[in-house]
């Protein structure tokens, strides 16, 4: 009866964060509106402003309530660790290894074709919209995930069923992605990205590793290999590419993360990370 009840309290909390979420970026979307007149920016710009203003949304929407119900519980986000720049700049390194491991084999095997390099000042300076893109995406995702749900569900049910259900609930997020379906494995590889940033959150005892870690994959992957980044194509890259071999060694539309590749190698670093930060002292806050 008390597992019942604990469930009911952290879906009506979901639902309550989908609300509050709605809230948030319908008056952040009409704020912005008046500050930025539609009639004068093209709709890339347009688009890229949207996509902001959602994912502020969502990180506004968690602290609050995380405030209102949470912070007098001690529910750990996992965002006040003590060395939260130095595991921050640890988890961008896991994740260049991550994604450079998987681009790597996949050239070896012939599945991607590299066709030219582009150090041109436009190719640069188009990388920075992505840059902050990703950097929002990589908070946004991972507070939601790995830091306020994680966080609830851990406190009733454990550190497995958390690992596991945000993870699931990762690959979800991502189901209007174009060619997510393709075949099994772009959701099994979410799921799979899941249970790595989970690791990485549990073992480190904190969101910053995580956080790193799933900036620099979204970001090498998509505008220093010039691969699709979940299924999207977002900005230039310094590698230009293309895709050669077949789907289960590439990823096709979805990109690698739909590839039998990332399986393997998310699993390896999964291992790795853990062993990596295991023994580590935790030191909670907020």
């Amino acid at each position: 009866m008390r597992t019942l009840k604990n469930a009911s309290i952290i879906l009506g909390k979901t639902i309550l964060l989908v609300i509050l979420f709605l809230v948030t970026f319908i008056m952040l979307s009409v704020l912005a509106g008046r500050v930025i007149s539609v009639g004068s920016v093209d709709q890339s710009f347009i688009q890229k402003a949207t996509f902001i203003v959602q994912t502020v949304s969502v990180i506004l929407s968690i602290l609050m309530i995380y405030m209102i119900f949470d912070q007098k519980r001690d529910l750990y986000l996992g965002w006040g660790q003590p060395n939260k720049f130095k595991d921050l700049l640890e988890g961008c390194l896991w994740g260049i290894g991550c994604i450079t491991a998987t681009f790597f084999i996949i050239w070896v095997l012939r599945g991607i074709k590299i066709s030219s390099f582009s150090f041109e000042k436009s190719t640069l300076a188009s990388m920075l919209f992505p840059l902050v893109l990703y950097m929002f995406v990589s908070v946004n995702e991972e507070l939601l995930t790995r830091g306020y749900l994680y966080g609830l569900i851990k406190r009733d049910f454990g550190t497995i069923s958390s690992i596991i259900i945000t993870s699931i609930l990762f690959s979800l997020l991502h189901i209007g992605n174009p060619n997510i379906l393709q075949n099994p494995l772009p959701l099994t590889n979410l799921f799979l990205a899941g249970i790595l940033f989970g690791v990485a959150r549990e073992a480190s005892g904190g969101l910053w590793v995580p956080i790193g870690l799933h900036f620099t994959w979204n970001f090498f992957l998509g505008n220093i290999y010039g691969l699709a980044v979940s299924g999207m194509d977002i900005g230039q890259s310094i590698i230009k590419t293309e895709l050669v071999g077949h789907p289960l060694i590439n990823g096709g539309g979805f990109g690698p993360e739909g590839s039998i590749i990332a399986s393997l190698v998310i699993v390896v670093f999964s291992v790795v990370i853990w062993k990596r930060y295991r023994n580590r002292k935790l030191h909670k806050s907020i």
